[in-house]
């Protein structure tokens, strides 16, 4: 079985019935794998969802969400309890999602915000938790940190307030190599490619969740810039 990984599709996917396709455990738990996953995994930079499964009537709480051996394993207590070939509701708590999609989409702004400005810095890394977020980037430290940080912001805002729309797109690698101005290497092999892009800046790969466009709304600045040998961190938070 090939697992469809549907939050792929769709970030505000919340509720979504599938079928068990296989159950287990591991060093971290019972888990089940679904035909159909709603619930993201933990990687990327970006934390896991939690939620809840509905099983024949019965409410199970979703621990963690992690990727292995090519499919999400959604851990619960009991997990292996539940027999494959059941049916379940899947239910993804709506604001541990909307606040992790998020802060993985204002990584990939401060990240696109950067590279623009900054051609000689090239993102390399970014931690998307919702506490400690930042992009780490190769280059040199700025002569000005107030000003770099100013700069930053000023187009941040300026994104923000144009409500730009971000896109996704699974491809292939030659597709992502031709698309992406910046291909990482280490590039997952067991789990669909996909890109991102907010409205004209360049794409980036990216397998997390995200936001459907850029909001005024959304009030978030760039606070510190740091020496992290070899590269720079870039250290973003939401107001």
């Amino acid at each position: 079985m090939t697992q469809r990984l549907a939050y792929l599709d769709d970030t505000f996917l919340l509720s979504h019935e599938s079928v068990i396709a296989d159950s287990g455990g591991d060093e971290h738990g019972d888990y089940i794998i679904v035909e159909d996953c709603i619930f993201y995994p933990q990687g990327g930079g970006q934390p896991w969802d939690t939620g809840e499964l509905s099983v024949q009537g019965k409410v199970h709480s979703v621990d963690a969400v992690r990727f292995a051996e090519g499919s999400a394993r959604i851990y619960s207590r009991g997990a292996t309890d539940l027999a494959v070939g059941s049916s379940l509701t899947q239910l993804v708590d709506r604001k541990r999602r909307l606040v992790n999609s998020t802060s993985h989409t204002m990584g990939h702004l401060v990240a696109n915000v950067v590279e623009t400005l900054y051609p000689n810095y090239v993102a390399r890394k970014g931690y998307h938790f919702p506490e400690g977020s930042y992009v780490e980037f190769s280059g040199e430290m700025p002569e000005s940190n107030a000003k770099f940080l100013d700069k930053l912001n000023e187009k941040i805002a300026e994104s923000l307030s144009q409500n730009l729309r971000i896109s996704t797109k699974q491809v292939s690698l030659s597709e992502l190599q031709q698309i992406c101005s910046n291909v990482p290497t280490g590039l997952p092999v067991d789990k669909p490619l996909r890109v991102v892009q907010i409205g004209n800046y360049d794409a980036i790969p990216c397998g997390g969740t995200h936001l459907n466009s850029l909001s005024a709304d959304i009030e978030v600045a760039v606070t510190k810039i740091k020496r992290k040998k070899p590269n720079i961190r870039v250290s973003y938070q939401e107001k």
